[in-house]
Order: C-alpha cells, then structure tokens, then sequence
C-alpha cells in the first residue's frame, strides 16, 4: 500500500478539529501519515491535536508561530513522506472511504480531483463538482482542460475546475516543486494559485464523479475578513502566475484566463472584500429593473446574487417588502437583516424573486415555497445577468 499523508492546518478551531480527526483516522484505507500544523491557535486546538497524537501513533503534531494558512501547508509538505498528499481543513471532514477509493483511481495520473459538499447549514447544502467528464484526462484532453479551467470564454463559464486545494490529491514529488514557486505574499488565493501552478507541470489529472468532502462554511471565517490590502494581494497573485502561464507552450489560451480570473477576484475585492462603500461597489449580478420597480418585492436569497439584487434595487429606491433565506440565522450574524422564509405569510406582496444563480436550486426553493401554499405564478426566476 503506497502511504498518503493528510495534512491539516489548524487554527482555533476546538469546536470541530475532533470531527476533523476522527474523518481522518477512521478512513477505510490504513496507509496514512496525518500532519497536524497548529498555526499558533490560542484555544484547546494545539492540546486536542496533542492528545490524538498520543492516542495513534500515525498522527504527527507540529506548532509554529502564527504565520496564515500557507505557511502551515507548506510546513506540513515539507514534513510529508507519502507519495500522495491530501490537504483538510480543520473544520471540514471528508467520507470515510475518501482515501480508499482516491488511491484505487489515481494511479498514473499527476493529481485527482473529486466533488465537495458545500455546506452552509445542515439543511443548507450544495454539491460542487468539476464540470469536466470523469476519468482520465491526458494528452489532449488534458491541454483541453487547460484551456476552460479557469474561464470558458464560449460559455461564460466561472472556473470549471474546481479551484481547491482540499478536493484534490497531488503527488508528494511535484507538489513540493510547485509549493517552491508560491508567492509567500499572498494571504488570499493562495490555495487556488498554488493549484495552478501545480496544473501547469502536471501532464494528467483523474477526475472522480463521487462527492467525498464536507466544506463547512463558516460565516465568521478569517478568510471572509475584510481587508483593504486586497488588492495588493491580487497583484502578487498576477506576479506569480504570469512567468508560468506565459512560458507555457498552451500560452494562449492560459494568459486570456489569468487575466479574465484577474479581473474578476478585482471587482469582487471591491464588491464584497475591502469594505468598499455600497454606492461605489461593482455589482456582479444585475436584474431588469422592471421585474422589482413599483412592486412589492420579496427576494429570497442572501448569497451572492441576493446580496447584488438588493443593493440594485436600492439604487432604484427599492426595498424588497421582505428579505429571507433559509440559512437565515448564519447572514444574520453577519449583519444581514434577512428572516426566514416562514415569514412570507405575514407580509403583502405581489412576486417573490428568487435570486440563485442555478436553476436546479432555484427549483427546489419553488418546491419549498409552493408547499407553504404558494402558488407558483408569484414565484418568478431568471439566470442572473452577470456584470463581470
């Protein structure tokens, strides 16, 4: 059995670094080295790591000054012996059969990639998969990848390969070359410049259909922080990239996707990241106007799309008559002055919009609310009109 190390970067995270663990050591697959970074956590993180470590001798702690997320994974790649390495975030899981079947499918290929469970609430949960046939992608087909992973300019299409770090399984040889040319300067993004890097000297990748890994999301994470020194940030990720991409013998169709990638990380910085005034914020989603102007408009939705409807919508001097979602409780504690969807009886309106950028999620909701006794003609959808 070839042995996969799991490295974990930790960080205050008491309250779910034992799920984390427990995911890891239970795996149907017994091969493992499992690296424990403790990025200078201040709570029981560091000491709950200790006490595994005691407990299963595959478990290997290491402590280091607060230094970010990049430099405990760099630390426990430095760190790793197996042939495989596959990153888990302390306040996530993964199946218990992730490891079995990711070492049973990978075999020549230089990295896979499987699905991710995208969980906001325990009733709130999204499925996310590469948008690529499953299987073996090489030659052709792998410079074919190369050219949409990131943007597909035919279709519009936002990253079809997923662009994570913990959904993938990387060979332990070229991932320590790739970790070598990362930028240490970049805080945000880091993970998915890291993975491009990695991309572009791989020669095939193996992409499984099974969805294997809980992303647990958390409102309050450090990642969602907002920084003013975003931008500066996204500049360090151009400086990494452009050297590969442009030396690479698939330039042109990799250097339109950086830049495209560049411009969009730019205006969502100053839509959602630095803390930007409303009024000067470059929306990504736009609506017609006509479907929210003079009507009694109840949007349901507080994702991204919900949040660019309404703050639309104020430009017009609109206000929905309600604004509600399910995981409502979660965009409260962020500020977000949403109710849950069981308040819709109690107020007047005359359409409900349903802002979600997939029509299968918008689906569901239809279903939800029809069941509340809704009638359908109120609830009304449309693809939302990307702005950029």
């Amino acid at each position: 059995m070839e042995k996969v190390s799991v490295i974990v970067p930790v960080y205050n995270n008491e309250k779910y670094v034992s799920e984390c663990i427990e995911s890891i050591i239970n795996q149907s697959y017994g091969e493992l080295e499992v690296i424990l970074v403790d990025d200078g956590s201040v709570d029981n993180s560091g000491l709950l790591c200790d006490e595994y470590a005691i407990r299963d001798t595959r478990i290997n702690v290491i402590h280091q000054k607060n230094k970010g997320v990049a430099s405990a994974r760099n630390r426990g790649i430095q760190s790793a012996s197996g042939k495989y390495i596959l990153f888990v975030d302390s306040d996530d899981y993964i199946e218990p059969n992730l490891i079995e079947m990711a070492v049973s499918s990978i075999k020549d290929a230089d990295i896979l990639s499987f699905g991710v469970y995208w969980e906001k609430s325990k009733e709130c949960v999204e499925l996310r998969n590469d948008k690529f046939c499953s299987g073996l992608l090489e030659g052709d087909s792998y410079i074919e990848l190369l050219s949409t992973m990131i943007w597909d300019f035919n279709t519009s299409e936002i990253q079809r390969l997923t662009p994570y770090l913990c959904n993938k399984v990387f060979r332990r040889d070229r991932l320590v070359a790739a970790s070598r040319c990362l930028d240490t300067r970049i805080f945000y993004g880091e993970d998915s410049t890291l993975l491009y890097l990695y991309l572009l000297e791989a020669r095939s990748i193996y992409i499984m259909p099974e969805v294997l890994y809980h992303y647990r999301y958390v409102a309050n994470s450090a990642v969602r922080k907002q920084r003013p020194d975003m931008l500066s940030n996204i500049g360090h990720i151009y400086e990494n990239l452009f050297p590969f991409f442009s030396d690479s013998p698939y330039k042109d169709t990799l250097v339109p996707q950086l830049q495209k990638y560049i411009s969009l990380r730019t205006c969502y910085a100053i839509d959602e990241q630095m803390g930007f005034d409303k009024r000067v914020k470059v929306l990504e989603f736009i609506t017609d106007p006509a479907k929210f102007v003079e009507k009694k408009t109840i949007v349901y939705g507080c994702g991204k799309a919900g949040r660019d409807l309404v703050d639309f919508m104020m430009r017009y001097q609109e206000t929905p008559v309600l604004w509600v979602d399910r995981d409502y409780l979660s965009y409260q504690s962020n500020g977000y002055n949403v109710k849950s969807p069981e308040e819709i009886s109690s107020v007047d309106f005359e359409c409900i919009l349903v802002a979600v950028e997939r029509q299968s999620v918008f689906e569901a909701i239809k279903k939800s609310l029809m069941k509340q006794g809704i009638m359908s003609d109120f609830i009304k959808w449309e693809n939302p009109i990307r702005n950029y």
